[in-house]
């Protein structure tokens, strides 16, 4: 049973940004960032991540499921009230996310990758976003959800009241 953990999805999703042949700088973002200035040092199109939200729909009681859902989104910067840039921007977003998309479901099909037979297929969703930021950013947002199986089973090494693995 697989635990995929928070610094797991970082780690992936900024190592495909260094892969990326063209140039893909990769942040993890918190939401309330986007009320204010991008972070300075960022150079465009860049990936900001969100960190995964987690639920146990499909759970039994003697079979968890734990569904990761993170969100990652493509963010590039035109100059403002320039509608032809922020298209071509919007088109060059899209492409990219869906080359990132592409390249999960390539490494989830592998046998050794630690996303492996994880990947829920019809759970991935995109749309637009922008204008984001004070900035005026604009790109596509995309999320996903794993689906990985675990027995929540209780360690005693994190409890005083317990002693055997329950």
């Amino acid at each position: 049973m697989k635990n995929i953990t928070h610094n797991d999805l970082v780690s992936y999703l900024e190592t495909l940004c260094i892969q990326y042949k063209d140039t893909l700088d990769f942040y993890r973002m918190d939401i309330t960032e986007i009320q204010g200035k991008m972070r300075s040092g960022i150079e465009y199109p860049c990936m900001a991540m969100e960190s995964h939200e987690i639920d146990f729909s499909g759970s039994k009681p003697f079979n968890s499921i734990i569904n990761k859902t993170f969100a990652f989104s493509i963010l590039h910067h035109p100059e403002k009230k320039n509608y032809d840039q922020q298209n071509d921007y919007l088109d060059r977003c899209e492409k990219i996310g869906l080359d990132i998309i592409s390249r999960i479901r390539y490494d989830e099909k592998k046998a050794n990758h630690f996303l492996n037979k994880t990947l829920e297929y019809d759970s991935i969703r995109a749309g637009k976003v922008g204008p984001i930021y004070s900035d005026h950013l604009y790109g596509y947002r995309f999320e996903i959800t794993l689906k990985l199986k675990s027995n929540l089973k209780i360690d005693p090494n994190h409890w005083k009241d317990i002693d055997t693995v329950c």
